[in-house]
């Protein structure tokens, strides 16, 4: 045993005992990025070539929605559905969506079931559902809104020419689905045979690996360690 300080114990140590050992080097600690709040500022699409469509009020849901789905779902640039203030539910559209171009959908709360999102032709397509943190900014907290939830049951996929992801400061609760991108979210629950296939996606203006976005200086998260959580002590022989 070789320790930089000293050994105090009362059972038995078989061997040599080096103490106060000098030239040790302190191990790295590993870089641990906090939360990320996002709250959704639309510059940070732009550059993209993304324009928004804003929803709200009674078009939320109904006829409403499902005019405005269909019409992002067939834009030929890449949309921002800006339904913020909504609680949408996606299980009211038909059971295939054709995506022309890269989507974003922003609401208060999601509920998917029976979705399958697609590409509508053999282009790649990419698809971002936000829930945005728009608690305290860059708190490192995932503040979910009132009301605010992303519930996915039985039969949503992602299709092979389509990578998603979720970010949302609620918890996510899923079953029995295919999703083919990231799920980036306060908390997640599974059941039932999930199947995440991981894709690289992020969202512009985010770093992910430093946990910052484009409205904040990022600053280096220091890892520290924490109290010991157990011990054990072994009898010789």
């Amino acid at each position: 045993m070789v320790v930089a300080g000293t050994v105090s114990n009362s059972g038995t140590v078989t061997g040599t005992i080096t103490q106060n050992n000098t030239g040790m080097a302190v191990p790295t600690l590993p870089f641990v990025p906090g939360w990320v709040d996002y709250p959704y500022p639309i510059t940070d699409w732009q550059p993209g070539g993304f324009a928004e469509i804003p929803l709200s009020g009674s078009s939320c849901s109904g006829p409403g929605f499902i005019a405005a789905m269909t019409t992002v779902l067939a834009s030929l640039t890449p949309t921002v559905l800006n339904a913020s203030t909504c609680n949408l539910d996606l299980s009211a559209l038909s059971s295939t969506q054709n995506m022309n171009s890269d989507l974003v959908i922003i609401a208060n709360s999601f509920k998917l079931s029976n979705n399958n999102f697609q590409s509508a032709t053999a282009i790649n397509r990419k698809l971002w559902f936000i829930i945005p943190d728009r608690g305290t900014l860059n708190n490192h907290v995932p503040d979910c809104p009132s009301g605010g939830s992303f519930t996915m049951t039985n039969n949503v996929t992602i299709g092979s020419r389509v990578a998603a992801m979720i970010y949302s400061p609620c918890p996510v609760t899923n079953s029995a689905n295919v999703w083919r991108g990231q799920i980036y979210s306060s908390s997640t629950k599974t059941s039932n045979a999930f199947t995440l296939n991981y894709v690289p996606i992020g969202i512009p203006g985010v770093n992910l690996f430093a946990g910052t976005n484009s409205s904040e200086t990022p600053t280096p998260f220091i890892a520290v360690i924490g109290p010991r959580t157990a011990i054990r002590t072994l009898n010789a022989g």
